[in-house]
C-alpha cells in the first residue's frame, strides 16, 4: 500500500473547479506540465490501494509537516521541466531542503537543461550551476540514479562531475510513456479539407509567429490548442490574453480572432480527454511540445516545430517529427513540409525508450503497471477516473449562452475579489519595505493587475446581465 508524495498542482481524478485553474498554480501556469505528471502517476499505480499526495508546488515545509510525510510516504517523487534555468534557482533551493529534511526516498523522474546554445554547455556559463548540483547530490543521497530529458542535459551533468549510468540516465519525457508499449502514428488524409490541429507560443521570433499563421490559415476545419493559463481565461471569460496589435491577426490572443468566432479554440487539462480529442484529428502542428506529444500519443500525424534547445534535445531523443523553426523559410508551404517528413520516425525509438525507462524505474526500486506484462494497455488509473467526476474540457465563452457567461464572470468575480483583499492585507504590510525588495514590487504589480482584473469583470458581468 505505497503513498507518494509527488511535486504537482492536482491529481489526474480531482475535480478542481475552472476559476481555480484561472487563480492558481494548478499546473505550473502551462497544461502541458501535467502530462508528464498523469503519465508517472498512471504508471506506478499498480492496483487501487497505492496513493499519491500533491505538494501544490509548495515550497516550504515545517519540521512536523516534515514528520508526517515522513510517517505516512513511501517516497518523493519529483518530475521536471527544463529545471536547471536561472528563474529556477529558488525553487531548487527548497526542493533540496526538503529533499535533505526527508528520510524517504526521492526521485527525480525527467528534467531538462535551458540553454542558449552547446558551447554554453561546454563553457559552462551559468549562473545556476551550484543550485543545481546541491539539488542533483541531495537527491542522489535518497536514489540510485536521476532522469535527465536528453542528451544535452546530460552534458551539463557530466560538466558538473556527475556521471552518466551511475548518476543519471537520458530517459526523455514521461509523457510520451502515457499509454506504455503502444506508440503507433496511423495513416490520415491530409489536405486542405482535413481535421486540422495547431499548438502555439508568442515567446518566440516575429517570423515564426506570422509563418504559423499561414499555415493555420491553410486549413478549412482547423482548431488550435491553447496551454497557458492566460489562454484559459481568454478562452473561458473572454478577456484578452494580448492587446499587442501586431498578434491579433496572426494568433488567437483575444475573441476578436477569426478562430473564436468560429469556436475552434480549446483547453484541455485532463490527458484522456486530449489525447482523445487528437483521436478525431488528421494532422497537428505547433510549437508546443506537449501539444505535439498529446498528438503523437492519439497516433495522429504530427510535426514539432522546435524554437530552442529544450524542444530540440527532447525531439532528438524521441525522435519525433521535426523542423528547427529557423528552417521553415526554406520551404514554400506546409504542403512542402508535409511532404518532406517521416510521420512514422517516433516509432523507430519508441519501444526502446520505453523499456530503458521501465528499466530506471526498477534501478529505483519502482514497481509498475507493466511488470508483469510489458505489452500491457489497462491501468488501473483508467478504472479510476471512468468513475471520478472530473471537470470536462472548457466551452469557449463566444458559445456558451449569456446566462452561462454572467455565471463565470460572477464566479471568476467572487473567487478574485477574495484573492484581493488578502493580497491588499499584504500589500499594507509590506508596502515600507516595497521600494527596497525587488520581489517585493513584482508582487504589488501583480496585485494591481489582479484589481484590474477584478474591475474587468465586474463590467463585463454587468453589461452581460443588462442584457438578458
Amino acid at each position: 500500500m505505497p503513498k507518494y508524495l509527488i511535486r504537482g498542482g492536482r491529481l489526474p481524478y480531482q475535480k478542481v473547479p475552472v476559476e481555480k485553474y484561472l487563480d492558481t498554480n494548478v499546473f505550473g501556469n502551462n497544461s502541458g506540465n501535467y502530462m508528464y505528471l498523469n503519465s508517472i502517476i498512471r504508471t506506478l499505480t499498480t492496483d487501487s490501494t497505492v496513493e499519491f499526495e500533491c505538494t501544490n508546488y509548495k515550497q516550504h515545509y515545517s519540521d512536523k509537516e516534515i514528520d508526517r510525510i515522513n510517517n505516512e510516504c513511501d517516497g518523493f517523487i519529483i518530475p521536471l521541466a527544463d529545471a536547471f534555468r536561472p528563474d529556477f534557482k529558488k525553487q531548487m533551493k527548497s526542493l533540496t531542503s526538503i529533499v535533505n529534511k526527508l528520510s524517504i526516498p526521492s526521485y527525480i523522474i525527467g528534467v531538462g537543461i535551458r540553454a542558449d546554445s552547446e558551447s554554453q554547455i561546454l563553457d559552462m556559463d551559468f549562473d545556476f550551476i551550484d543550485e543545481a548540483k546541491d539539488f542533483v547530490k541531495a537527491v542522489l543521497r535518497k536514489s540510485a540514479c536521476i532522469g535527465v530529458r536528453g542528451e544535452l542535459t546530460g552534458k551539463f551533468l557530466e560538466q558538473s562531475g556527475f556521471k552518466e549510468g551511475e548518476d543519471y540516465r537520458m530517459i526523455g519525457c514521461p509523457s510520451l510513456y502515457t499509454y506504455g508499449n503502444h506508440l503507433r502514428i496511423r495513416d490520415t488524409i491530409i489536405n486542405k479539407n482535413c481535421k486540422a490541429s495547431c499548438s502555439g507560443t508568442l515567446t518566440t521570433d516575429m517570423e515564426t509567429i506570422q509563418k504559423m499563421s499561414e499555415f493555420m490559415n491553410e486549413f478549412h476545419d482547423l482548431t488550435f490548442v491553447g496551454q497557458l493559463r492566460q489562454e484559459l481565461k481568454t478562452l473561458y471569460l473572454g478577456t484578452d490574453y494580448k492587446t499587442n496589435p501586431e498578434y491579433i491577426d496572426l494568433y488567437p490572443c483575444n475573441i476578436d480572432h477569426p478562430l473564436y468566432a468560429k469556436d475552434k479554440v480549446r483547453f484541455f487539462y485532463n490527458t484522456h480527454e486530449w489525447v482523445n480529442f487528437y483521436k478525431n484529428i488528421d494532422f497537428t502542428f505547433g510549437t508546443r511540445f506537449h501539444g505535439v506529444v498529446s498528438s503523437v500519443l492519439a497516433g495522429t500525424p504530427s510535426v514539432l516545430f522546435t524554437k530552442d534547445m529544450r524542444m530540440r534535445e527532447l525531439a532528438e531523443f524521441h525522435n519525433l517529427t521535426h523542423l528547427k523553426t529557423d528552417q521553415l523559410n526554406t520551404y514554400k508551404n506546409i504542403w512542402e513540409i508535409i511532404d518532406s517528413v517521416d510521420f512514422h520516425s517516433p516509432e523507430s525509438v519508441a519501444q526502446k525508450n520505453f523499456e530503458n525507462y521501465l528499466d530506471f524505474l526498477h534501478l529505483n526500486g519502482l514497481k509498475t503497471i507493466y511488470d508483469d506484462d510489458i505489452n500491457r494497455e489497462d491501468a488501473p488509473l483508467d478504472q479510476i477516473l471512468a468513475e471520478a467526476d472530473i471537470t470536462p474540457d472548457v466551452t469557449s465563452c463566444v458559445s456558451c449562452s449569456s446566462e452561462e457567461l454572467a455565471g463565470r464572470l460572477k464566479t471568476q468575480y467572487e473567487f478574485v475579489s477574495k484573492l484581493y483583499e488578502k493580497s491588499k492585507a499584504k500589500t499594507n504590510n509590506s508596502a515600507k519595505t516595497a521600494a527596497d525588495d525587488p520581489n517585493t514590487v513584482r508582487q504589488l504589480k501583480e496585485q494591481v493587475g489582479i484589481a484590474c482584473f477584478k474591475r474587468k469583470c465586474r463590467v463585463r458581468c454587468e453589461k452581460v446581465t443588462a442584457s438578458e
